[in-house]
């Protein structure tokens, strides 16, 4: 018998919570040291606007209640007329207190993630019978042996997606 194989245990969930942690820090360092001077470099601004978030609250309440777009040009008029009723930029309508720079970077961030799983999962995945041939799944079901590489395979998706539960309150929003 394979000393790399092991049938699975509920226990092993326990090695998920610290490496959420693991890669919570990794993912804020990633952002911090590699993808925001990406993003510079590329020319993306990492600017604010200088209205308070009440006021900028206020704007968007207007802007929302007082119109439905239908395309994109239809909703730069509004914004202008919303901007001249409420002495305000049309920049101050659209603006928003998260930055490009730090969209960019969590975007980067979960490409960055995203594809690394993907390649890893296409190259653990290659030498598996399983994958050629289906019949294989149901060998000694429902206690099939499951390899290191499989293991953490699942273990770092499911820590990636525990990472995401953990800073949901912090990532970046995508909607006002």
């Amino acid at each position: 018998k394979d000393e790399n194989i092991k049938l699975t245990n509920p226990n092993d969930l326990i090695y998920v919570y610290p490496l959420a942690g693991i890669i919570y820090v990794i993912r804020v360092l990633f952002e911090r040291y590699v993808a925001k001077p990406i993003g510079r470099l590329l020319g993306i601004q990492d600017r604010v606007g200088r209205n308070t978030t009440k006021d900028m609250k206020t704007t968007a309440t207007t802007v929302s209640n007082r119109f439905k777009p239908i395309n994109i040009n239809q909703t730069y008029q509004q914004e202008q007329v919303v901007s001249n009723d409420s002495g305000s930029s049309v920049s101050t309508v659209r603006y928003s207190r998260i930055t490009r720079l730090a969209k960019f970077s969590e975007s980067c961030w979960r490409f960055t993630f995203y594809l690394s799983a993907f390649i890893y999962g296409v190259v653990i995945l290659l030498n598996k019978s399983w994958t050629w041939d289906t019949r294989h799944c149901w060998l000694n079901y429902p206690n099939q042996p499951l390899t290191a590489d499989i293991f953490w395979y699942y273990m770092i998706e499911l820590a990636f997606y525990w990472s995401l539960l953990f800073s949901q309150f912090i990532d970046v929003k995508r909607k006002v």
